[in-house]
């Protein structure tokens, strides 16, 4: 599907076709803002608006799973250094990682996508390694850290490391998820299903896999991995109003100027 919105326009076009709106799409305090009723309708969502509870509610079409794995087949699509393994917790089968080694998905290679995970921290610091592939100058990737009080937000293109964003967490040594969703530029990640971070890198990493990496003396159990498709509608927060509902885009001004999702 092709949409294309000009900003301050109420006409609009959805696969050639054009479309007249309610209210145009607009450059509100740094944020593009489309109309949601159509462009979720436009990519094959319901919306509906509740009056009386001032509640809004969309139906997405099913998402697109590309790999997941309860880990309970064994390790086969998995590279596991020395210091990680896979063995029951709490009835489950888990990875777990212990000092600094690493835990690589086999082969797998995506671009736009979303991995999310359960993961408890014993204790330490863990990576999530996302877009992670070898490059002409060596290994590529972003670097989500995670410990009880920090996750942060690191990329690297070879020997060249950038730190990119950085926000407080107060974990308790329980289970917790994280889901890191990526579209292009724009990176969000969840923990717990809050936003904790948001960030647009122009010099983004395009695609690769994913591995967790536990860091020095450091302990960590991840179980549930899942990698599903993303488009433009899962990188967003949603703004409700009565009447003429609106989406409000974090990460990208220019997306909604021409075509918003393809």
């Amino acid at each position: 599907k092709v949409i294309e919105l000009k900003i301050g326009s109420t006409e609009a076009r959805k696969d050639g076709d054009f479309i007249t709106l309610d209210a145009p799409a607009e450059i509100a305090g740094g944020r593009t803002m489309v109309p949601l009723r159509f462009v979720s309708e436009a990519l094959g969502a319901q919306v509906s608006w509740n009056q009386g509870s001032q509640t809004l509610t969309t139906d997405s079409p099913v998402k697109k799973i590309l790999f997941s794995d309860n880990l309970e087949n064994g390790s086969s699509d998995w590279n596991l250094e020395e210091g990680w393994k896979i063995d029951k917790r709490e009835g489950n089968s888990v990875l777990i990682g212990n000092g600094h080694s690493w835990a690589r998905l086999k082969t797998n290679t995506w671009s736009n996508y979303s991995c999310k995970a359960k993961f408890k921290i014993v204790n330490g610091t863990m990576h999530v390694n996302y877009r992670m592939s070898e490059g002409p100058n060596g290994l590529n990737r972003y670097f989500i850290g995670v410990n009880k009080d920090e996750l942060y937000l690191n990329r690297q293109i070879g020997t060249q490391f950038s730190d990119l964003a950085d926000a407080s967490l107060d974990l308790d040594g329980n289970w917790h998820n994280i889901d890191i969703k990526g579209y292009e530029k724009s990176i969000m990640i969840y923990i717990d299903d809050k936003l904790r971070l948001s960030y647009t890198d122009d010099n983004y990493i395009p695609n690769g896999s994913i591995g967790f990496e536990s860091m020095d003396s450091s302990s960590c159990f991840i179980d549930d991995v899942e990698i599903t498709e993303t488009n433009i509608t899962s990188l967003t927060d949603w703004k409700s109003t009565p009447g003429e509902l609106t989406l409000v885009s974090k990460p990208s001004q220019s997306v909604a100027d021409e075509i918003i999702a393809k």
